[in-house]
């Protein structure tokens, strides 16, 4: 599956932009994208991850509800198997729409609320995801369901 969401992550990242992962753990995956994308800055934030900064890459320790607090906008915001951790998802909705550019975009790539993962953690429903990105003032352009993991992509509605 890991292909799959990075399939669906490369095709909306921007040739000259700015990209940011939240709840990008040990900075892993967004080091590889990154080093497919030299023309494009990419920004990690976890509140576990040591601070680094590399050629277009900064890794920074802080949580998804700070996002507001971060001086850029994106062209992206994606976070993967994260959404569930956050204290307010419906927040980081909100914040995260306020974050990005006129055609920015935010994909959500996490757990379907009836899977079984063997941790009992909040996981939400497609349907679920949808409402909240709505209620934060973004428009749904896609909305899919693997089994155990959704996908959720959206955009910013308001200028």
């Amino acid at each position: 599956m890991k292909e799959e969401k990075e399939k669906w992550i490369e095709k909306y990242i921007p040739r000259k932009g700015i990209v940011l992962e939240v709840g990008c753990g040990n900075g892993e995956f967004i080091r590889e994208i990154s080093k497919k994308h030299l023309e494009t800055f990419f920004l990690g934030i976890d509140p576990y991850i040591s601070f680094m900064k590399e050629k277009n890459l900064k890794l920074l320790p802080m949580g998804a509800e700070e996002i507001s607090n971060l001086e850029e906008e994106f062209d992206l915001i994606f976070t993967i198997h994260s959404l569930h951790h956050f204290r307010n998802p419906q927040k980081f909705f909100e914040d995260a729409s306020k974050k990005l550019k006129k055609r920015g975009r935010i994909l959500i790539w996490d757990w379907d609320k009836n899977a079984q993962t063997g941790i009992p953690e909040r996981y939400f429903s497609i349907e679920k995801l949808s409402q909240m990105a709505k209620s934060g003032n973004l428009e749904i352009e896609i909305s899919l369901n693997f089994g155990e993991e959704n996908l959720l992509i959206a955009y910013r509605s308001i200028p």
